[in-house]
């Protein structure tokens, strides 16, 4: 009996073993004082000013590395921000923006929207920075190359996208960080992703 209780202790902890190597763990729970994100100033009078604020005390609590930054609505009204699939700080992401969000609506303000993202905002920095340096070395021209934020991939812009210019830059990066753009010199009129 003894036997049957040890194999099947033994079995469950072989199994269980593989699953918890495939996440990350989980950051030390942050303890967040609700009176930070009480709302003061413009931040009470403007739906904008209140995101900036949020975003001011977000950018207090979590780095680059945790987040894949965020932005604004056209409109400048609604705050995004892109929380990184497997990030060591979902869960305090996700406590942080219930008690913004809460804030946000006892004040009548668009509530924080969420969109989960592939890239950390350090990590497309890091890639852009070193394409670029690549880029200049290599002589490969280009009109942009800057991180968006929306489609959290950077963005390469240039007159010509041709399948043979797009080669060449992703002889330089991986591809699964990249857009294309055409970019004249004073509007953009195509994108392209690289598949």
């Amino acid at each position: 009996m003894i036997f049957k209780k040890a194999w099947i202790l033994f079995l469950a902890l072989v199994l269980l073993l593989p699953l918890s190597a495939c996440s990350q763990p989980l950051a030390e729970e942050i303890t967040f004082d609700p009176e930070d994100f009480a709302l003061n100033g413009a931040g009470k009078t403007s739906a904008n000013a209140a995101g900036h604020q949020i975003l001011d005390l977000f950018d207090s609590y979590f780095t680059d590395a945790d987040y894949g930054d965020a932005y604004f609505d056209e409109n400048g009204r609604g705050l995004h921000i892109n929380i990184v699939k497997g990030s060591s700080q979902r869960e305090n992401i996700a406590r942080f923006i219930a008690l913004a969000n809460a804030e946000l609506e006892k004040n009548g303000f668009p509530l924080i929207q969420t969109h989960e993202v592939d890239f950390s905002k350090k990590e497309l920095e890091e890639e852009k920075n070193k394409l670029e340096q690549t880029l200049q070395e290599q002589d490969i021209p280009y009109h942009l190359l800057a991180v968006d934020t929306q489609q959290n991939r950077i963005t390469v812009g240039y007159s010509d996208i041709s399948a043979s210019y797009r080669n060449k830059v992703l002889r330089y990066i991986d591809k699964k960080y990249v857009v294309f753009e055409i970019w004249g010199e004073f509007s953009t009129s195509e994108k392209v992703i690289v598949e």
